[in-house]
């Protein structure tokens, strides 16, 4: 069969082509529409998790406060992202499975992505038949169960960092731009305030860099990632725990 050289430009083309991210789409709508059973191909999401996920979104789409009126052991944004779902529907898990279903294109799209920071001229049609069974034998997995896992919401925000950590590596840049560890910065606060212990690969990723900015005596541009990082972060919490002060207060007077 044919080759594929690797590249090796300094700065590798991965932008994707009209085709392949109507194929990413068209890909992710069918695997969750078969692995999820979010998805309208089933009668209901028979998992407890994702029942209570998208409960604790319903009661806060109609008023009621997480962990004063109702108490779940997730972090509070996923509850305001399944509150999104349910202003979709209020009785079913289609908003689940319009989210799982963006999800799941983020994910394939930087997969694609990855595979050609190392494989020049990546052939479509072969890229296109490999996707769908890629995607099957992931989304089939044990991490997303029947489907509104945690680690299935998060997984497409981890490809992103290690798409940003390769290409890195890939090209002469060495450290990511500062666009890119902000980005990484706010996928660390969305991720924590998710589900916090996910954020291992995160904080992999800070040490790696901090250890490897060192060795090639980079340590302005490990400033500036510093900062662009803690500044993703902070975009994300502030508004979270500013919002979370002011209901606590409100709640502390009321019972005074």
């Amino acid at each position: 069969g044919r080759k594929h050289n690797i590249d090796k430009s300094t700065s590798p083309d991965t932008h994707l082509t009209l085709k392949e991210m109507i194929t990413g789409a068209i890909v992710s709508v069918i695997s969750i529409t078969f692995m999820s059973t979010s998805s309208p191909l089933y009668p209901f999401n028979l998992w407890n998790d994702a029942d209570l996920f998208l409960t604790m979104g319903r009661s806060i789409k109609n008023g009621q406060v997480p962990y004063r009126d109702l108490y779940e052991q997730k972090g509070p944004l996923l509850y305001f992202i399944h509150s999104l779902c349910a202003l979709i529907s209020d009785r079913t898990f289609f908003g689940v499975y319009i989210l799982e279903s963006i999800m799941c294109f983020i994910f394939i799209i930087f997969a694609w992505k990855i595979v050609k920071l190392f494989i020049k001229d990546v052939e479509s049609t072969g890229a296109i038949i490999l996707t769908l069974p890629l995607c099957a034998i992931i989304y089939s997995s044990n991490m997303f169960h029947l489907g509104d896992s945690t680690e299935e919401l998060t997984f497409p925000l981890l490809t992103i960092v290690l798409y940003f950590a390769l290409k890195a590596l890939r090209t002469d840049n060495t450290l990511p731009s500062w666009k890119e560890t902000l980005i990484t910065g706010v996928i660390g606060g969305i991720i924590f305030w998710t589900k916090f212990n996910l954020c291992a690969f995160i904080a992999g990723f800070a040490v790696f860099f901090l250890i490897y900015s060192i060795v090639i005596h980079q340590i302005n541009n490990l400033l500036k990632c510093i900062l662009a990082m803690i500044t993703g972060v902070a975009a994300v919490s502030l508004p979270i725990t500013t919002r979370s002060e002011e209901r606590f207060s409100r709640n502390a007077e009321t019972d005074l």
